[in-house]
Parts: structure tokens; C-alpha cells; sequence
């Protein structure tokens, strides 16, 4: 474990620390956050760059740039590519597929998330998000799938604004004690209430123990930082999933008929205000 690793657990489990200048800790939440945003960014523009011309030229830029992303998602096989390929699999004319046609039709459901705004209007689009999502079945099975959909959803539902590298590290390094440990509040907040959901409301706290979930929860914090000046004053990270997530599920619902009903879906995942959600916080 490096020490910026080591220094990220120790802040994320809230242990107590010695009394030390804040730029350790920010030096290591940089690393945590630009070091894979720029690797991921390399390798989005050389998908990009790939396109042939004629392709980029047809096409509508955030189609372009949503499949460039989803064909890096694709080709790191995360849980929610797992867990959506899965899902589908369960289409009946799906029960069969090969793993190349799974991952086609997994490509369309990343694509549609990943563009600026949901495609509401492509109906095989949204039935293959539909079923991708399963939200009839076990969250156990579609934990990833449910979250990142979801914080794709709260990007498309939030106002965009251009920023770059250069002012994300700008605005983190300007940050105050304080406000460090409230983003960590606030981060710990998010994880736990995407803990509840996944686990249909039985689990409310999720503890961070590896320097994996540190590295997560520093990457989280430093987009954070940034996403908050695009965001209605007073929002949380962790309403915003809640939020996004309630509305991406009102949307499947009405796709091909069907859906479960608001109030089951919140009984069943927890995310209704027995799971302990303040609606409008004040900042502490």
C-alpha cells in the first residue's frame, strides 16, 4: 500500500489524524482522480479518432462521443457490463445469445446512457435499457447495473457546463479543511444510500476497508467538487443518485407497458424515506 494510499483509507474510515497541512491529502486525492481521468481521457480520443470521418460527420456529436465510452466500458468488462449482459439474457429471444450478441446489444444500453439526454423516443433502445435494468428482479443481481445507470442519469438530468483538468485541480487544491471533511460526509453518505438500495434496504452502512473503496471514494469526492456548481444549491451526492434512479425507473416503466409501481419498487429496494433521506439538508 502506498502512503497516498494508506492516507486516503485513513481519511475515508474517518480515523483520527495528526494535526498536518491539508496538501498531503489533497496531493492524494489528485492522484487518486486525475491520474485515471487522464488515461481514461487517452483512450476516449483515440476511440474517437478511430471513427472514420465520414461517421463523425453523419452522426450527432454526443452519439459519437457515448459510443466511445461504451465501447471502453465494454472492453473492461466491469459488474454492470456483466450484470446488464446478464440481464438481457433473460429476454427470452436473447436466451440463447452468443456472448457477441449479448455484448451488441449491451453496447446499445451504454450508449443510450452515456448520451446527453435519454433517448426516450428510440423505442428498441429504451426496451433493451429496460431490460438491462431487470428492475423486476433482485437488486443482488444488478447492483452495478443500477448504479452506474444511475449516475449516468443524474449527469444527463444536470445542467452542463464546460470545465477541464486544469480548473478541477485548481478548485481541489483551494479547498479548506472544512470543506474537505464535509465532501467526505458527503461522499460516505452517497456510497452507504447506493449500499441500501443494492441490498434491498436490509443494509444501511457500507464500510470502506480496502485501498480500492479509499481510491473510489477520493474520485468521487474531487468530481464532487466540481459538479456542485452545476447543481441546484443544497443538493446532495446521495439524493441525486436516489433521484436519478427513481426517474430512470419511471421511464423503463412505461416502456412496452409493465413496472412494478413506485411505492413496491421503494418498499423493496429501501429508498423511500424509511431509508433515512432528507430531502432538502441543510449544510452542517
Amino acid at each position: 500500500m502506498s502512503p497516498f494510499d494508506l492516507l486516503l483509507l485513513a481519511f475515508f474510515t474517518e480515523m483520527p489524524l495528526p494535526l498536518l497541512p491539508t496538501w498531503p491529502l489533497k496531493t492524494a486525492l489528485a492522484q487518486a482522480y486525475f491520474g485515471s481521468r487522464a488515461e481514461w481521457r487517452d483512450g476516449e480520443q483515440a476511440a474517437f479518432d478511430a471513427i472514420p470521418a465520414e461517421w463523425r460527420d453523419v452522426l450527432p456529436t454526443d452519439f459519437n462521443w457515448a459510443q466511445v465510452q461504451s465501447e471502453l466500458e465494454l472492453r473492461e468488462d466491469p459488474a454492470h457490463v456483466r450484470e446488464m449482459r446478464a440481464n438481457l439474457k433473460r429476454l427470452p429471444d436473447l436466451a440463447h445469445a452468443t456472448r457477441p450478441d449479448l455484448d451488441a446489444r449491451v453496447d446499445g444500453v451504454l450508449t443510450t446512457l452515456n448520451r446527453d439526454c435519454l433517448p426516450e423516443w428510440d423505442a428498441p433502445a429504451m426496451a433493451d435499457l429496460k431490460a438491462a435494468m431487470a428492475f423486476d428482479g433482485p437488486p443482488a443481481q444488478s447492483r452495478g447495473a443500477w448504479m452506474h445507470a444511475a449516475i449516468c442519469r443524474a449527469e444527463q438530468l444536470s445542467a452542463r457546463q464546460e470545465t477541464n483538468g486544469v480548473e478541477r485541480f485548481d478548485g481541489l487544491m483551494a479547498l479548506e479543511e472544512s470543506d474537505l471533511l464535509y465532501f467526505r460526509e458527503l461522499v460516505l453518505e452517497d456510497i452507504r444510500a447506493m449500499y441500501t438500495v443494492a441490498s434491498e434496504g436490509r443494509l444501511r452502512r457500507y464500510e470502506l476497508r480496502s485501498p480500492h473503496d479509499a481510491v473510489m471514494a477520493a474520485r468521487m469526492l474531487v468530481e464532487w467538487n466540481s459538479i456542485r456548481h452545476s447543481v441546484e444549491a443544497g443538493s446532495r451526492p446521495a439524493q441525486r443518485t436516489r433521484d436519478a434512479l427513481y426517474d430512470l425507473w419511471s421511464v423503463c416503466s412505461h416502456v412496452g407497458g409493465g413496472g412494478e409501481g413506485r411505492s413496491a419498487f421503494a418498499a423493496r429496494t429501501g429508498t423511500g424515506a424509511a431509508a433515512g433521506y432528507r430531502t432538502r439538508p441543510e449544510r452542517r
